[in-house]
């Protein structure tokens, strides 16, 4: 069996086929989705989006061009009607070019682009390159990209990334104490508190300990343990906007609380240089320190498929 860090020869002649695109997509449960007998997608924003730049950064390295079509099938920020009946949902947030008619679709596979989380600044820092390299935001989200910018350089802020609802059936959770604990000895260096969260019922609790700092962006947000992204709502748009300019404001803190979701991971995407701490479980942690492990095992070409 071929090593997870050696593409097959088989697969390199399909690659490398005249007039090919890897095409970035999630399709017939290859990346653990259950939904697609239903012609649906229930994955989140962020592990979308972390398979659509780990996606770039793989075809760049063989020098192929690359589609992202998160058009295949209904994701929850699908909105075609409001984007002239265009149901790839990527297209709404960044600029590409329509996949050319003459051109060869080559759809993903798992283990080239599956959306890793791996805590290691210089796996982040080729995100970010690649990134700022191959994708740029349409000017809607360019310019609160902007205005986010300038009032996080203009104040100290302190942000938290605070991961609930259904989060707790892909990790532990970490004891909420212990993210009041972590805020409680950073928040007296800064002049404000930015929180990211898609559960309602943390914004009460954090607007009864911390409401003279706090502040936050007004998003669609759940109660409960239903995650917004399965709820099958209609402002698919929204949902993916808010959660965009979430993550972006957490990369643009001074320091940031993250928490060992997709969304937290994606901030060092936007900027790998980010000061954080990870408020996390024992058993995340170890989840964490294995696939950094397994991932520099599979770089180095000791670890079999």
């Amino acid at each position: 069996m071929p090593k997870r860090s050696k593409i097959s020869q088989e697969r390199l002649a399909q690659l490398n086929t005249e007039n090919a695109v890897y095409t970035i997509s999630c399709f017939d449960q290859e990346y653990d989705c259950l939904d697609h007998h239903h012609q649906a997608c229930s994955r989140g924003f962020f592990s979308l989006f972390l398979q659509a730049i780990q996606g770039a950064q793989f075809a760049a390295s063989l020098e192929i061009p690359f589609f992202v079509d998160f058009g295949n099938l209904s994701y929850p920020y699908s909105e075609p009607l409001k984007f002239n009946n265009d149901p790839n949902f990527w297209n709404y947030f960044f600029i590409q070019k329509p996949l050319p008619p003459k051109k060869k679709s080559i759809l993903n596979s798992k283990f080239e682009n599956y959306p890793l989380k791996v805590w290691s600044k210089s796996f982040t820092i080729k995100l970010n390159q690649t990134y700022t390299s191959l994708f740029q935001p349409k000017q809607e989200l360019q310019s609160a990209f902007d205005e986010i910018t300038k009032l996080f350089s203009d104040n100290s802020i302190l942000g938290v990334h605070y991961r609930k609802t259904d989060h707790f059936n892909e990790v532990t959770p970490v004891n909420e104490n212990k993210i009041f604990q972590l805020i409680d000895r950073k928040l007296p260096a800064f002049d404000r508190l930015f929180l990211a969260t898609d559960d309602q019922d943390v914004i009460q609790d954090f607007e009864k300990k911390y409401a003279d700092k706090l502040f936050y962006h007004p998003c669609t947000r759940s109660s409960g343990n239903q995650a917004i992204h399965s709820q099958k709502l209609q402002n698919g748009f929204d949902l993916g906007k808010e959660a965009l300019l979430d993550c972006f404001a957490l990369s643009q803190c001074k320091h940031a609380i993250l928490s060992p979701s997709n969304l937290s991971f994606s901030t060092l995407v936007f900027n790998p240089y980010l000061s954080y701490s990870l408020a996390e479980s024992k058993q995340a942690k170890w989840k964490r320190l294995k696939t950094l492990l397994l991932y520099y095992l599979d770089v180095l070409g000791i670890r079999k498929w």
